[in-house]
């Protein structure tokens, strides 16, 4: 049924529960219902908008191969407004210590799940202990567990070698505020993304982020972050540890992001969107 003057339009913001890369963290249920859902909505709307140009390829090449219609859209950025803090070094300083951080840390922020890759960050950062302990700082995980994590979280909990060198705390926004202001630099080795909200945090805290090298998130920062393959457990470590030690290099890529990044604010987005 169609009505004068009214218009539908979907927010897609990404399609992990079908593609090939992504599908088999989650349950054979959720790839059915999800198919159902965007079939509906590339026979509904009038328009969509997309997580990125990267999700509005994929939404596009599923539309293709299924032979659905492909109605006009526009990808989205969306915004990098974390909390604003007002807190003296001393309340900070108050702060990490309640989260058991004790020197200098590095952190990943997102929901611990299979597809965020925390398994091989968790073993880059023990190969890079038993190269360089002494200079290593803290790795912070920043999020809630969920899904089927619940050995990485026990290997953690129970290895003596990780007591107070890995970290999991699921903090407030006044506390991510804080862990994103005095980290030494961030992680980011998800397996796929839509639009991510952490790489964008990140670089609008200026902070240098490691980021896993996947097209979404090359959209994102390719020539202002480095990359390394999502599995390459060695290289994580390497450049872990490179990072960890090299003021000068890790200066270099935070000019990179002073001079080229730019903020979306969640008022620019919604009106971009508009």
């Amino acid at each position: 049924i169609q009505v004068p003057g009214l218009f539908i339009g979907y927010l897609i913001y990404d399609t992990i529960l079908l593609n090939q890369e992504t599908k088999l963290f989650y349950p054979p249920e959720s790839y059915t219902q999800f198919e159902s859902y965007l079939k509906w909505v590339s026979h509904n709307c009038d328009f969509m908008l997309f997580g990125g140009e990267n999700t509005k390829k994929d939404v596009a090449r599923v539309q293709q191969e299924r032979g659905w219609p492909t109605p006009p859209g526009a990808a989205v950025k969306f915004g990098t407004d974390i909390v604003k803090i007002n807190l003296t070094t001393k309340e900070e300083d108050r702060v990490l210590t309640r989260l058991g951080i004790t020197g200098e840390f590095i952190i990943t922020v997102g929901t611990i799940e299979p597809r965020k890759n925390h398994w091989t960050l968790h073993r880059a950062y023990q190969m890079a202990m038993k190269a360089d302990f002494i200079n290593l700082p803290q790795l912070v995980f920043c999020g809630r567990p969920h899904g089927a994590v619940g050995d990485l979280m026990d290997v953690i909990e129970r290895n003596p070698d990780l007591d107070g060198r890995i970290i999991v705390v699921s903090p407030t926004d006044e506390e991510l505020a804080v862990l994103y202001k005095r980290c030494r630099f961030t992680l980011l080795p998800s397996l796929y993304e839509g639009w991510s909200l952490t790489l964008p945090e990140s670089l609008g805290q200026g902070k240098f982020c490691l980021t896993a090298d996947t097209p979404p998130l090359r959209e994102i920062a390719d020539g202002i972050v480095d990359f390394a393959a999502p599995f390459d457990t060695r290289l994580w470590a390497d450049k872990i540890i490179s990072y960890s030690s090299d003021d000068k290099l890790l200066a270099q890529y935070e000019k990179k992001i002073a001079e080229k990044w730019h903020n979306t604010s969640w008022f620019e987005c919604a009106q971009n969107i508009h």
